[in-house]
């Protein structure tokens, strides 16, 4: 325990020291377009601009504010008034506490502002809790707790004079339009409380929510996974299928529906957790899993998926999600009918429902693999002790639909940007919000938009430029997105506000990054290697090293193919195992939205893994001495 706190007071003072160091990014220059232009690290250096502000403002308007008050927490129940800085300050008001919701707010807190221009920042979300997405999962495996994953806003908040209000957006209405349909000046948020909020500048980061697709019984029948209550009801429904195997009933079956990024790594962690005591079920239209993912990254996902005995089927389109009690009661009105007005009719659905009845089967197994045809079953499961049925049909050519019985049917197949009730900005056919390359909506130059319900435009130097055809900025829903994003959002409002030019966004790919259990994860890093760098490194001393360390190159299929084929082409890295999972844990670390946070959550982490050794250590302890004991015997 003295180790560990020992650790954490070092912990603590070094982020401190880091959170009150200038920014030191070699490029010299007093202006913000200055310090922009020369420094190394590009337009993104947002530690530079905080120094080029804190110059500029003191040598030409004097002193800066930036005074703290405690935050304003305005519940549902309490916000019919009209929130107003009072003072002649800008209102900043910001739609959605995610990523790049919570981030830009912080963001425009820690700038260097002029006098009598900082802005009165409103936060609007639903949730009365910050939603670190990308660690719900550990809330399945049990290795992280819900105040790390999911803190209060009010708590976040406290030390920052950013008033939070906690309510539901029916309507956003710009207060003068223009003849372009545009707006001037600001405008006025419609709560589902009754209550109205005025604002000089708006940033809208709703984010996404889950999308059945028209998918018949995914709304009534699935669960999503994208908050903390998904979270937590999956884990009480993983332990009950866990009660049920140790009472040596039927085992549960869990079906996870997409194989992207969330439904692979929702897959694993409840393949771990349930591997021997249920089964677990990937299912996707495609061919294999993780279609948009590099190759090694990939690789590693499907043996760790085999290695817990993941079903892995693809080719399979989900139609429908039906509730067996349901189903039956239809079925047994239908004979009801039947059997008291008989007719030919009624003998022929009588005819088919028993045909269905008995087509009831598993679905064929599969694992990622370029075949077109789906293969037989494998294992049998009986249809009985299963309260839903997953409709399937085979994605290709071949093969005849079929059905697959579900204790629990978990939805990661598709989502949509939350942005219904923004009607009066421009929107696509996906309704994401139209920007241009500085985030700013279209036509609305007092509105920036940002993470899942934008979609940019091409800038004259290929900032922001469109993966297809120019038509728009396709980015990735990632949380790297929605950081970089709420770095450009802030920085801009400022240059809004002090009559500055603006930058337009350019991401940046940091690699990808998915856990794959307790212990492993796969993270495919953001460059390549030579082909004839990396055979040289494999063939060294070095090579089974890194390999045992779970750094690996390119993937399977590259590595079988001759070398005159892979000439001059280059090869992804991957990390794999605990290393990887080691990354990936520093990285969210990193990422957590303030310094108190961060510190709270490092010092939970590394008492877990204080608890762990603790636990091993003594483990190995009992194993010698009882080895010890049968040697004397």
């Amino acid at each position: 325990m003295s180790g560990t706190s020992f650790g954490v007071r070092a912990l603590r003072a070094a982020v401190i020291s880091h959170s009150r160091a200038p920014a030191a990014c070699g490029a010299a220059g007093t202006t913000v377009e200055g310090a922009a232009r020369r420094c190394s690290a590009g337009a993104g250096c947002m530690l530079h601009r905080r120094r080029a502000l804190h110059t500029s403002a003191a040598a030409g308007n004097g002193d800066a504010t930036g005074t703290s008050t405690t935050p304003l927490n305005t519940s549902a129940a309490s916000s019919s008034t009209v929130v107003d800085s009072g003072d002649g300050r800008p209102r900043v008001c910001i739609l959605g506490g995610g990523f790049g919701g919570l981030y830009t707010a912080i963001k425009l807190e820690l700038l260097m502002w002029p006098r009598g221009k900082k802005p009165k920042v409103t936060l609007i979300d639903q949730g009365e809790r910050f939603i670190f997405k990308p660690l719900l999962y550990e809330l399945i495996n049990g290795t992280a707790q819900a105040w790390e994953v999911a803190p209060p806003f009010a708590q976040l908040l406290a030390s920052y004079p950013i008033q939070f209000v906690q309510d539901k957006v029916l309507e956003v209405q710009p207060e003068q339009l223009l003849t372009d349909g545009g707006s001037a000046t600001g405008g006025s948020i419609t709560l589902a409380s009754g209550g109205s909020i005025q604002y000089d500048w708006l940033v809208v980061s709703l984010g996404a929510a889950a999308d059945p697709r028209g998918v018949p019984g995914v709304r009534e029948h699935a669960r999503p996974f994208v908050s903390l209550e998904d979270a937590e009801f999956v884990a009480q429904q993983l332990a009950a299928y866990e009660a049920r195997a140790a009472l040596g009933q039927p085992p549960a079956t869990v079906a996870v529906v997409g194989a992207g990024y969330a439904g692979v790594e929702l897959a694993a962690v409840v393949g771990e957790r349930l591997k021997g005591k249920a089964r677990v079920v990937l299912l996707t239209p495609g061919m294999e899993i993780l279609e948009a993912a590099p190759a090694g990254q990939r690789e590693a996902a499907v043996q760790a998926l085999q290695s817990l005995g993941v079903d892995i089927m693809t080719g399979w389109k989900v139609t429908a999600v039906e509730s067996v009690a349901e189903a039956a009661a239809a079925a047994a009105a239908a004979a009801a009918a039947a059997a008291a007005q008989p007719s030919p009719a009624a003998a022929a659905a009588a005819e088919l429902a028993d045909q269905q009845d008995s087509s009831f089967q598993q679905p064929p197994i599969s694992s990622s693999s370029s075949s077109s045809a789906p293969q037989q079953p494998v294992y049998p499961i009986s249809p009985d002790a299963a309260p839903y049925t997953v409709r399937l049909e085979p994605a290709g050519p071949y093969g005849s639909s079929t059905a697959l019985p579900a204790d629990l049917v978990l939805w990661t197949a598709g989502s949509k940007p939350a942005s219904q009730s923004l009607q009066p900005f421009p929107v696509d056919g996906r309704g994401q919000l139209q920007t241009d390359p500085t985030l700013r909506v279209l036509r609305h130059s007092r509105v920036f938009a940002l993470g899942d319900v934008s979609k940019g435009q091409p800038g004259n130097d290929g900032s922001s430029a469109a993966a297809a055809g120019g038509q728009g900025a396709v980015y990735p829903a990632t949380a790297q997105v929605a950081f970089q994003q709420a770095d450009y959002a802030a920085w801009n409002i400022w240059s809004a506000i002090n009559g500055r030019a603006l930058l337009p966004f350019r991401y940046q790919h940091l690699g990808d990054m998915m856990s794959l259990g307790a212990t492993n994860a796969a993270v495919a890093l953001p460059f390549q290697l030579p082909s004839e760098l990396t055979a040289s490194i494999t063939a060294s001393p070095l090579g089974p090293l890194l390999s045992l360390a779970g750094v690996k190159f390119g993937s399977g299929q590259q590595q079988q193919q001759q070398p005159a084929a892979a000439a001059g082409s280059g090869d992804g890295v991957t990390l794999e195992g605990p290393l990887a999972q080691l990354l990936r844990r520093a990285a969210y670390l990193y990422r957590q939205p303030t310094n108190e946070q961060r510190i709270n959550v490092a010092a939970s982490w590394m008492q877990q893994a204080a608890d762990a050794a603790a636990r091993l250590a003594a483990e190995a302890s009992a194993s010698s001495s009882s080895s010890s004991a049968d040697a004397r015997r």
